[in-house]
């Protein structure tokens, strides 16, 4: 899978969150968040692949995006203020992401202007 070349670097992303973050492992086909689970954090995909799907009521699941290295996941509970996650994600390969917690991020993308307005315009934001 071919990424832009416009999305921000892992050593970017860490300049700008400081030390807000700390580095997780995923194995592969390991849930990283549920559907309806508390919206707590933010992630920022070093490597790997995400699934991000939703699941309705009679139970058929619905693949919205596959994401990868320079992907924001689980920031719904950010730009739309969701207390639950609206999707699930989980892993399609060993992953390593940036956890962020979600006070935290929001004062990265206040204070750091740059961070928020770049993050915005590249759309690199998902969930």
């Amino acid at each position: 899978m071919k990424r832009k070349a416009t999305r921000k670097s892992s050593s970017d992303v860490q300049r700008y969150l400081g030390a807000a973050g700390k580095f997780v492992k995923f194995a592969q086909k390991r849930t990283i968040f549920t559907q309806g689970d508390s919206g707590d954090s933010v992630f920022y995909l070093k490597d790997g692949v995400v699934k991000l799907s939703l699941t309705n009521e009679t139970g058929k699941e619905a693949v919205i995006p596959l994401l990868a290295a320079g992907d924001f996941v689980g920031e719904g509970c950010i730009s739309s203020g969701a207390p639950m996650r609206m999707a699930t994600a989980t892993t399609m390969a060993l992953t390593t992401a940036l956890k962020v917690k979600k006070d935290e991020m929001i004062r990265a993308l206040q204070e750091q202007k740059e961070f928020g307005d770049d993050a915005q315009s590249r759309q690199c934001f998902h969930e």
